[in-house]
C-alpha cells in the first residue's frame, strides 16, 4: 500500500484499473488501495486537476464569490454598527467611575489636611482664577495639598474633559496657554473657600456674605450634606449655551459634599431644575 502511494498518478490510475478487472477477490490491503485511489482522483478533479493536468482555475474548493464577500463585509459593518453605542457608553461609564474615584481621593486628602489644621478646609481659590496668576501660585487646591497629594498627579483631572481642551474659547492662563485641565492644573471646581470672598473683604470685622472663612470647617455647618466643597469643572452654566457638564454630553457632572457623599448632577436638566447643584454654588455653610 505505500508503495503504490510513492507511484505516479497515471500509474495509480492504470493499477486500479487492473485490480478492479481481475476476477479474483481482492485482498483487503488492496481495497483499500482502490478506495483511496478512486478519493484521491475525485479530490483532485474537484480541484480542477486531471489526468491530462491543471484544467479548471475557478474549481478550487472553499473559493468566495464576489456577491458572498460583499455580503460578508455587510453583515459585519451591521453588527459594528450595532456595537458603537453600547462600548461608547462603557467608555463614558468608565470615566465616571475613575472621575468619583479621583474625587473621593481629593475628599481624604481634605480629611488629612483639616486634622493638621484645627479640622478646617483648605483656603485656596477656585482654579478658574489661573487667568491672573501664574502656574505656580500657591493659593489653588493642588499646591495647598502638595503634602497629601502631588500636584502634577492625574487625581486632579476629570476624566470626563479631555486634558488639552480648553474650558472657554477665548480666556487664557497668564501666560497666554489656553484654559485647558493640564494647563490649569486642575479639572475640578473647589468652590466652598472661594465663596466666602465672593461678596467682597471684611468691613468694620464683618463679612458682607452669608458666612466667612472662619465656617468653612468641619463640624461647623448647621447642614453638611448641603454643603458643597467641590464638583467636576464645566465650561457653561446655562442649558442655552450648551455644554454644561464633562460626563454624558455635557448634561452631568460630581459633586463633593462635605459628609464625603458624591452625587450626580443633572443641574438645569433636573426635574425642577435645581440651583444648590450648580458648579459655582456653594450649597450652604450656615453654621449652627
Amino acid at each position: 500500500m505505500w508503495r503504490m502511494r510513492r507511484i505516479g498518478r497515471h500509474q495509480r490510475a492504470r493499477i486500479g484499473s487492473a485490480l478492479e478487472r481481475r476476477a479474483f477477490p481482492c485482498s483487503r490491503d488492496a481495497q483499500r488501495a482502490i478506495s483511496w485511489i478512486r478519493n484521491d482522483e475525485t479530490l483532485a478533479a474537484r480541484r480542477g486537476y486531471t489526468q491530462e493536468g491543471y484544467t479548471n482555475p475557478r474549481a478550487t474548493v472553499g473559493a468566495f464569490t464576489l456577491v458572498e464577500l460583499l455580503v460578508v463585509i455587510g453583515i459585519i459593518a451591521i453588527l459594528i454598527a450595532m456595537l458603537m453605542p453600547s462600548l461608547s457608553k462603557a467608555r463614558e461609564q468608565a470615566r465616571a467611575i475613575s472621575c468619583r474615584s479621583n474625587i473621593r481621593q481629593i475628599y481624604t486628602g481634605i480629611i488629612s489636611y483639616s486634622l493638621d489644621n484645627r479640622g478646617f478646609l483648605p483656603d485656596a481659590w477656585y482654579i478658574l482664577e489661573r487667568q491672573w496668576v501664574g502656574p505656580t501660585y500657591p493659593g489653588f487646591l493642588h499646591w495647598k495639598m502638595q503634602k497629601y497629594i502631588k500636584p502634577d498627579s492625574k487625581v486632579w483631572l476629570c476624566p470626563g474633559w479631555p486634558e488639552d481642551r480648553t474650558y472657554h474659547g477665548t480666556a487664557q492662563c497668564a501666560e497666554g496657554t489656553p484654559l485647558s485641565p493640564i494647563n490649569l492644573g486642575e479639572g475640578y471646581y473647589y468652590i466652598c473657600w472661594a465663596s466666602t470672598t465672593w461678596w467682597g473683604p471684611p468691613v468694620g470685622g464683618v463679612w458682607p456674605g452669608p458666612w466667612n472663612p472662619a465656617h468653612i470647617r468641619f463640624n461647623k455647618p448647621k447642614f453638611p450634606s448641603k454643603a458643597k466643597i467641590m464638583s467636576c469643572m464645566c465650561a457653561q452654566q446655562s442649558a442655552t449655551l450648551g455644554r454644561v457638564g464633562p460626563h454624558n454630553k455635557g448634561k452631568i457632572w460630581h459633586i463633593l459634599w462635605l459628609t464625603g457623599e458624591v452625587t450626580t448632577s443633572t443641574g438645569l436638566w433636573g426635574s425642577p431644575p435645581d440651583g444648590i447643584v450648580l458648579v459655582n454654588v456653594a450649597g450652604d455653610w450656615t453654621p449652627k
